[in-house]
């Protein structure tokens, strides 16, 4: 018995998995009850069949999972998958690098533009600052650079950006 997957992640007590354009799950409470489990039927996202437009990242944020490809972005929820923001103008492997839940948004980028997605569903483009010395407007992210880090105290629940 194989099962591969892109990605792997749980939500609304079922584990998920992500392969292709596709995603499926399996119910792990017939697991723990039952020998009888099986995967879902895949569900597809987007044009099933574009093989130019695999999942990239997925995550779980306001009760829904949340699915970047590289045209755009789509969310599942309740047996439902639609399109939140069509970016097939940027389609491009290197979009959703970047896909995060952090204080109540979520963030990822298209390109080197970073998105923040909140749970009203307001998109904003996220205008970052200047980190060593450059101006923010002269230097966006490129191939290969990462975005700083910022220590976090585990203890106060605080990073060092205040």
């Amino acid at each position: 018995y194989a099962t591969y997957a892109s990605r792997v992640f749980v939500y609304d007590s079922k584990l998920w998995r992500s392969q292709g354009d596709q995603i499926a799950y399996l119910d792990l409470s017939v697991v723990n009850n039952s020998t009888d489990a099986r995967w879902s039927d895949f569900i597809p996202v987007g044009t099933h069949g574009d093989w130019l437009s695999q999942i990239r990242a997925t995550q779980v944020f306001i009760g829904q999972i949340f699915i970047g490809k590289p045209d755009g972005l789509w969310a599942y929820d309740q047996g439902r998958v639609y399109q939140v923001q069509d970016f097939s103008d940027y389609k491009s492997n290197d979009n959703f690098n970047l896909m995060t839940v952090y204080r109540g948004y979520l963030y990822f980028n298209i390109g080197t533009t970073i998105y923040r997605l909140s749970s009203g569903n307001l998109l904003e483009v996220i205008e970052f600052p200047a980190f060593g010395g450059h101006d923010p407007l002269e230097k966006r992210l490129g191939a290969g650079d990462v975005l700083p880090s910022f220590p976090f105290d585990p203890g106060s629940g605080r990073s060092g950006i205040h």
